[in-house]
């Protein structure tokens, strides 16, 4: 989840929302990587998320399955609301939970 998290903001960090949706690369990658996040949340055990609860884990698992069950009707503005406002807190949400277990 953390290097998908990484890449996605990595992918978007120069650019204005402008760019990104003129960007199909960017486009595709940074869905892309938002795919993986919402897949990896799936396979996380649930004694963790529920010791860690305050984390929208069926949120994050749902955005997956709307991108990819309706491609089609992807909003460019919220992938790149989730990547610049939702990613930093997950992103530090995730670092912090790795930590109580003592893997990072």
């Amino acid at each position: 989840m953390l290097e998908n998290i990484e890449k996605a903001n990595y992918f978007i960090e120069n650019l204005t929302y402008e760019d990104f949706k003129a960007d199909e690369r960017t486009n595709f990658a940074v869905i892309r990587c938002l795919e993986i996040v919402g897949e990896a949340s799936k396979s996380i055990p649930k004694e963790i998320k529920s010791k860690y609860n305050d984390i929208p884990w069926k949120d994050i698992a749902g955005l997956r399955d709307k991108i990819v069950h309706g491609y089609s009707e992807i909003n460019l503005f919220r992938v790149w609301l989730v990547v610049k406002e939702d990613f930093p807190i997950l992103k530090e949400e995730i670092e912090n939970i790795m930590k109580d277990l003592g893997i990072y």
